[in-house]
């Protein structure tokens, strides 16, 4: 991912991101997951927090914009790669 991510104006260390990211999602990594999503804390019941997610619209526009620019940029690659050089 870093090599394919090195070739994308964005560079190695945010297509590694992104990747990781959608693959924590993708997998149901609790983490990634939790990571990704608004939290409010809605009330304490001693030092146990009650705490409200919900899906982050700001996240999930930058992350599949990221995604879909790398997704055009590797589709690029393999047609420029793919033609008959003589």
């Amino acid at each position: 991912m870093r090599e394919a991510g090195a070739l994308t104006a964005r560079g190695a260390d945010q297509a590694e991101v992104i990747w990781s990211g959608c693959s924590a999602l993708a997998h149901g990594d609790t983490y990634g997951t939790l990571g990704s999503l608004e939290h409010t804390v809605v009330e304490k019941q001693g030092q146990l927090p009650l705490v409200r997610f919900t899906g982050s619209t700001q996240f999930l526009r930058q992350a599949t914009g990221r995604s879909v620019a790398m997704m055009q940029r590797g589709f690029t690659l393999f047609q420029e790669r793919a033609a008959c050089h003589y």
